[in-house]
């Protein structure tokens, strides 16, 4: 069917290009509407109408006779192999005005006689107005042979055109006993997706051509096809039957010599795991599946000394950036801090001093201890707290310190010396020109659902516009070799770089800031109680 209808389909396109060349032919398209709308001469496009129709002909042995008419008189011209002379065309209202003007009318497909007739429709291009129709006149064979070359005895097709009118019954289509009920066949099978239905042991095949322009509708006896496959499905029952028992034998015997080991070390490589496999099962075999066992067991256990190897590499490697990093705020702060006592020194502010050495103390206390890489958030804010002391004492206690967290919160654990960086970078950054009063605010809180530990320390100072924003937003994601290695934004780096190392790529700091509003740092943290915090620390151990 498939096979039909690329043939008519590639047929009917071939009249369509002639129809198609009288359309694009400006000098032919301007003769017809001079003819008919203005009732003007058609002499002087006659040779041109010629030439057109005499190459069809020519070229195709099935045109009788090609025809042009105008469509208000029906006058217009013939021309067969023989001759080129005038004629009239009276089927204009049998074929058009009774025509359904929903269809289109570019190709239109009709029985006269037993001739097929193709037609097409001229009209003026802006008016839309009806001004010829070309008839090619095809003989009784056109269409209906390429149809017949496969029809077998007893099948039958029938041929419609797009108003459902049969222009060929072929084969042996006068025994189907459904052969007054054609229409409604044809449009019970039209809603069919497949093009196929079966009913009174007949199968029905449904092909439309060129967008319906001409459909086919092919018939075969179910009676017929059975007896077609009767002997091929007798002969493949026979042939599976053998195959059945041979498929058996060779299934045995190829189990017992080949798929039987081959199983075993597939289940044995599907169960094995890196960290429980034991090479302990002596290898007997000398053929290939004996290498292959021998292979596997070599692999894993090289793949367990590789994986032990690369595991340590990898926790060395991280516990010396952790430390590193935890190692250069040291100095930073504790520079800072001797800056402080220097100017009380020097204003004369000694009874000042001893406050602020005794908070010195407990803050190199706390900062130079390497034992612990993580504290509870209420160690570290206790710390915090010591160092907020000494600025108060340096700023003439202008900076209110708030916090608001929760209890769960406040046990969790969080990387050590964290907290500081971030208020020395209010202070130097946000406060440090500021007149008024200055605060920070430190909250704190657990996110279940994500499991992460949320801190926030915000200030009212100065803020920042969205250009050094930037800036700061970048250098945080420049990595922890940039980080070790830069001399400067080693507070906010540092920071951001050991949460990330510690906790994972998706944590780390976040800042948003609005000019002469405040600055807020949001630090995303992995949530550990203690014994979360033991099994990270058993883990990096091993």
């Amino acid at each position: 069917m498939n096979w039909m209808n690329d043939k008519l389909t590639t047929e009917l396109g071939g009249y369509a290009d002639l129809f198609y060349s009288f359309e694009i032919n400006k000098k032919i398209k301007q003769g017809l509407i001079s003819w008919v709308i203005g009732n003007n001469s058609i002499d002087s496009i006659l040779p041109d109408i010629r030439n057109n129709f005499e190459d069809a002909l020519n070229t195709d042995a099935n045109i009788i006779s090609v025809e042009i008419y105008n469509y208000l008189t029906g006058d217009g011209y013939i021309a067969t192999r023989k001759s080129f002379q005038n004629g009239t065309w009276d089927k204009m209202d049998t074929v058009w005005n009774s025509r359904d003007t929903a269809l289109q009318s570019n190709i239109v497909v009709r029985r006269d006689g037993s001739d097929f007739v193709v037609m097409h429709q001229i009209n003026e291009f802006t008016t839309g107005k009806k001004i010829a129709v070309l008839v090619i006149r095809l003989n009784k064979h056109s269409f209906t042979d390429t149809i017949q070359k496969n029809i077998e005895e007893g099948e039958s097709a029938i041929l419609f055109n797009d108003e459902d009118l049969i222009l060929a019954e072929l084969g042996n289509y006068q025994n189907v006993s459904v052969q007054n009920n054609y229409i409604d066949i044809m449009q019970r099978i039209k809603e069919e997706p497949s093009g196929i239905f079966a009913e009174n042991n007949h199968f029905y095949f449904y092909e439309s051509i060129n967008k319906g322009k001409l459909n086919l509708l092919y018939i075969v006896p179910d009676q017929l096809i059975r007896n077609q496959l009767k002997d091929t499905v007798t002969i493949a029952f026979i042939i599976m039957i053998f195959s059945l028992l041979a498929a058996a034998l060779l299934s045995v015997l190829f189990s017992e010599i080949i798929s039987k080991p081959i199983i075993t070390l597939s289940k044995k490589m599907q169960t094995t795991d890196i960290h429980n496999f034991a090479a302990d099962v002596p290898i007997n075999r000398n053929d290939e599946i004996g290498l292959l066992q021998e292979s596997f067991e070599n692999m894993m256990t090289r793949n367990q000394e590789l994986v032990t190897q690369e595991y340590q590499r990898e926790i060395e490697k991280r516990n010396a950036q952790l430390r590193a990093l935890q190692a250069q705020i040291n100095p930073h702060f504790l520079y800072n801090t001797l800056q402080v006592i220097g100017g009380m020194s020097l204003s004369g502010k000694s009874e000042h001093i001893y406050p602020v050495v005794t908070a010195l103390s407990d803050i190199l206390r706390y900062a130079i201890s390497f034992e612990r890489e993580s504290v509870t958030l209420e160690q570290e804010i206790t710390y915090l707290k010591s160092y907020i002391s000494i600025q108060n004492n340096r700023f003439d206690h202008r900076l209110q310190f708030e916090t608001e967290i929760s209890p769960r919160a406040m046990q969790s654990y969080i990387p050590k010396l964290i907290l500081q960086p971030l208020v020395e970078n209010c202070l130097e950054h946000g406060l440090n020109k500021k007149n008024e009063d200055w605060k920070i605010q430190l909250n704190a809180y657990e996110d279940i659902a994500s499991d992460s530990l949320i801190i926030t320390v915000s200030d009212n100072g100065l803020g920042m516009d969205s250009t050094q924003l930037d800036i700061i937003r970048t250098s945080l994601d420049s990595g922890n070799k940039e980080t070790l290695n830069s001399s400067s934004h080693i507070g906010l780096s540092n920071v951001h770089s050991r949460i990330r190392i510690m906790s994972g790529p998706e944590y780390g700091l976040r800042i948003q800031s609005n000019q002469n509003e405040g600055t807020t740092i949001t630090i995303k943290t992995k949530l550990l109680g203690k014994k979360e915090l033991c099994e990270t620390e058993n883990t990096r151990q091993y």
